[in-house]
């Protein structure tokens, strides 16, 4: 099985990427797992696999482009390095595969897969997982070749259930897409780990694009009423942003955090806050909130489609909440209480039911899809 993922962002995905690899060795366990990107994403994940996961067996990494850094190349150049890197891998000789998986935010790209299969002429399975769906939706010059292309044994998939009825009901039920769970590796497997201390901590995943600033006038309102508590950022920051919210904000740099160093503060926290719009997790899952899972951690959280669909399928694994006034409300109610016993019960429920998000179970299920089961 090969798996292409051609964006060239930092540190996009890396736990994501290295949870699909080993969710298909789960479900092709004879069968050696190709990760086509780039050299430093390469390095990423296979670095992530040796430190957090157990890849004998078999994974090759290679360089679907032609310069060492992408990144500078010219636009065309990228391009054309992709479109040759999907020309080989449907035109690959013998049987050293069971199909393609293209990863990818990027639909054009997505295009770009589809119309080398075709030229190849090869039966092998492929289908692209997208994180982002907004870009179709809002996009009618790219609905058409993907509907007809997808026709050709090709599968859409997308990481949440829910996220995949608005896709087919905004479409018109043009183009089938299919779900899967987004995949997760768990850093804790032991509860023990995981009590309520304090200081309570409110950890905040990402950047300017997903609430910083939502996270900041949430801490501040709660600070002035409250002691015993502290908010954290865990990802890098702009220098305007640590200048205007690092008073409160504990963690902020404009340093990309190690991989260890990312996991260490997501260990530290009591809760993770998502305080994301509907508007960006209607069409996307969010790999942050798999993250929570990984760690054991309860979450407070504005509904979404996303975040949701979770609730429904996990149980009781924290606050799913309205408003800011209401993730404000319930952060009170917490730090006014003897929240530990309830605190203990979320962290069992997400124990117990996330095996759905496991390697295992998205691994055997992404197999059918491709498989046609």
């Amino acid at each position: 099985m090969i798996l292409i993922e051609p964006t060239l962002s930092k540190d996009q995905h890396v736990a994501f990427l290295s949870a699909l690899i080993l969710a298909l060795k789960a479900s092709y366990n004879n069968e050696v797992i190709e990760f086509w990107s780039n050299s430093r994403k390469n390095e990423e994940v296979r670095s992530f696999l040796l430190d957090y996961a157990d890849i004998s067996g078999g994974v090759i990494f290679k360089d679907i482009y032609f310069s060492a850094k992408p990144e500078t190349a010219s636009l065309l150049r990228r391009q054309v390095s992709l479109l040759v890197a999907c020309w080989k891998c449907f035109t690959k000789k013998g049987n050293q595969h069971s199909g393609v998986i293209f990863c990818s935010t990027h639909w054009p790209m997505v295009i770009y897969m589809f119309w080398m299969k075709l030229l190849s002429r090869t039966r092998k399975p492929s289908a692209v997982i997208v994180h982002d769906t907004r870009s179709l939706l809002y996009n009618n010059k790219l609905t058409g070749p993907l509907v007809r292309l997808n026709r050709l044994n090709n599968r859409v998939v997308v990481l949440s259930r829910d996220i995949a009825l608005n896709i087919i009901k905004k479409l018109n039920n043009r183009l089938p897409v299919k779900s899967i769970n987004l995949p997760g590796i768990w850093m804790i497997d032991d509860i023990d780990r995981v009590i309520a201390d304090e200081p309570v901590k409110f950890g905040f995943i990402g950047d300017s694009k997903k609430g910083v600033q939502l996270f900041y006038d949430i801490a501040k309102e709660v600070i002035a009423k409250e002691s015993g508590v502290e908010f954290w950022v865990i990802g890098s920051s702009s220098i305007k942003e640590v200048e205007e919210y690092g008073d409160i904000l504990k963690g902020m740099s404009v340093e990309r955090l190690s991989m260890k160093e990312y996991n260490s503060r997501i260990e530290s926290q009591t809760y993770l806050i998502f305080p994301y719009s509907k508007d960006r997790y209607n069409y996307r899952a969010s790999a942050t909130f798999v993250d929570a899972l990984s760690f054991l951690k309860p979450v407070l959280s504005l509904d979404n489609t996303y975040i949701s669909e979770c609730f429904r399928e996990l149980g009781d694994v924290g606050y799913l909440c309205e408003n800011v006034e209401d993730i404000i409300s319930k952060m009170h109610t917490i730090l006014n209480s003897n929240y530990s016993d309830k605190y203990s019960a979320q962290v069992k429920t997400i124990f117990k039911n996330r095996s759905g998000f496991s390697v295992e179970d998205v691994g055997v299920k992404l197999r059918d899809i491709i498989t046609y089961k």
